[in-house]
């Protein structure tokens, strides 16, 4: 999506994360951040609190280095918006196929 869509806005999600490493480190290093968030999405799913990756907010690192305390030289690999699903929101509202996800979105 670009500027001005709901992935800037984190899908109304009340808080967000970022994850980064420094820029000088290569893509297998970045795999193993995105292993790393896999494993936070597990357990934030665990306690109930829902998750939405978003690699798209890496396009935008700029506004995320002046309001977060990301070190100096390193790069935003994805963001994470996360919360407790609003079971009202329309997209919560979907069918769904066997395997939980949204079907006909």
């Amino acid at each position: 999506m670009g500027p001005g869509g709901r992935d800037r806005s984190f899908y109304d999600a009340p808080h967000v994360a970022f994850f980064s490493l420094a820029a000088t480190m290569g893509l297998v290093n970045a795999v193993d951040v995105g292993i790393f968030a896999q494993t936070v999405m597990l357990l934030m799913a665990e306690r109930g609190v829902a998750t939405c990756p978003q690699g798209s907010l890496a396009a935008y690192p700029d506004p995320v280095h002046r309001v977060a305390s990301i070190p100096e030289g390193n790069a935003i690999v994805c963001g994470m918006s996360f919360g407790y699903e609003n079971r009202d929101a329309r997209i919560n509202q979907l069918p769904r196929c066997e395997s939980g996800l949204p079907i006909g979105a």
